[in-house]
């Protein structure tokens, strides 16, 4: 006769050991009884060869499914023991183990809140051991787990109103991932606050929800306090990502684009925004000082028609698009002024802050020609002894003579000049 030792807790765990060293060849049975529903379920480490035990049966209508049949298994040592698991179905509870016909609190565990027990012989024949478990349903005076009364709950319904997405909830219950029209139920506890997420699918933005409680808006999510049935909706947009850059070898500006407003700002070499499907855009650019903007280049998408123009405007379609722009320096002009004569004159080009003094014979400075001419503004102020300036070579209103000891005139840049005055 093989002896066994059966371990009890007040959760519904029961554990075979055999007893004896020697390894021998067994199976184990598991059925259920009663009127209530359950779960029997092996845990831990089964015996060598022994798949895990599911067993699941239905009181109501006496079904049983799983593997609620033999096991077969090697019976090992006692570190290699079978744990059977009940789980009583809300509403139901653990009744008692039988083993081998024998009610298992009647084997020497009578108090069932022990955590282990030590029961009496059971015999098997040639290594068979058939486990019985009974759920029945919960009695008033039941103080199980699985007797509690289970907390009302009401139904969330999600429903995808247009684009494509994913929605989770937290608590964990709802995932809904789908395109318009798609629709999602989970139930949660009355009362219970319940944050759902939004994320758009690839080529989608998150747009609005709907139904959502306004303080529980919050940008993608959205809180709703499950105090009835309630029904909640979310929109997602289809978009166009467009990507602006600076072209290879430009020069500092600024992209912007309407709707959207500066995209890219003079550091920035690269950038992406998103139009929903159908907006009108127009992108155009701003450069800063003596600088101006040359062209669009390298357009792909809804852009690729912008190559080689000053302008660029499309309607978003679903499809992305990149352009670049080309910024380049204004192109410059040479002012020179050379001193003649015998006289000395101090010399001062401006807005260039460039001065030749009484000894300096010649100098240089450069102005912006293009696309809009600087205006240079020479003044002179003449030394002593030297009585009047006369322009032999000038431009602009840097022409004729003059013996005011102080003066100045003008030259428009846009192109190199070159003035000399005499000094008498």
């Amino acid at each position: 006769m093989r002896r066994l030792t059966i371990l009890l807790a007040a959760m519904g765990v029961l554990m075979l050991v055999p007893a004896a060293a020697a390894f021998a060849a067994g199976t184990v049975t598991v059925e259920v009884e009663g009127t209530g529903s359950g779960e029997v379920s092996s845990v831990g480490e089964e015996f060598e060869g022994s798949p895990p035990i599911e067993c699941a049966y239905d009181g109501e209508t006496e079904e049983a499914s799983g593997q609620c049949g033999p096991s077969e298994m090697t019976v090992g040592s006692p570190a290699e023991g079978i744990i059977l698991n009940a789980l009583p179905a809300p509403g139901s509870e653990l009744i008692l183990w039988i083993v081998e016909g024998e009610p298992f609190l009647e084997s020497g565990c009578s108090d069932p809140s022990k955590l282990k027990c030590n029961p009496a012989d059971f015999a098997g024949t040639n290594g068979e051991y058939t486990v019985t478990a009974i759920f029945e349903p919960c009695s008033e005076e039941s103080e199980a787990e699985s007797c509690e009364e289970a907390p009302a709950e009401q139904p969330l319904t999600f429903n995808i109103n247009e684009g494509e997405g994913t929605v989770v909830s937290n608590p964990a219950g709802l995932e809904c991932t789908g395109s318009e029209g798609e629709s999602c139920e989970a139930s949660f506890e009355e009362g219970a606050e319940v944050t759902l997420t939004a994320s758009p699918a690839a080529g989608y933005r998150f747009y609005t929800w709907q139904n959502c409680p306004p303080e529980g808006y919050e940008g993608r999510t959205c809180t709703v306090e499950m105090n009835e049935a309630t029904e909640v909706g979310v929109k997602f947009k289809k978009t166009s990502a467009l990507t602006v850059s600076k072209a290879e070898g430009s020069e500092p500006g600024i992209i912007k684009s309407d709707p959207g407003g500066a995209i890219c700002f003079f550091p920035c070499d690269t950038a992406t925004i998103a139009f929903d499907e159908g907006k009108e855009v127009t992108v155009f650019t701003k450069a800063p000082n003596h600088r101006h903007f040359v062209e669009f280049t390298g357009g792909t998408g809804q852009t690729e028609a912008c190559n080689g123009e000053t302008s660029c405007a499309f309607t978003a379609n679903g499809t992305d698009s990149s352009i670049e722009a080309l910024f380049a320096e204004d192109e410059q002009a040479t002012l020179s002024v050379n001193k003649a004569g015998g006289g000395q004159a101090k010399i001062t080009i401006q807005p260039a802050n460039v001065v030749c003094v009484n000894t300096c014979s010649a100098t240089t400075a450069e102005f912006y020609a293009e696309p809009e001419a600087e205006e240079a503004t020479v003044e002179w102020d003449l030394a002593k002894g030297t009585s009047s300036i006369e322009w032999t070579t000038g431009a602009g209103t840097c022409t004729g003579s003059s013996e005011a000891d102080k003066g100045e005139c003008t030259v428009t840049m846009d192109e190199a000049h070159e003035l000399v005055a005499a000094l008498e």
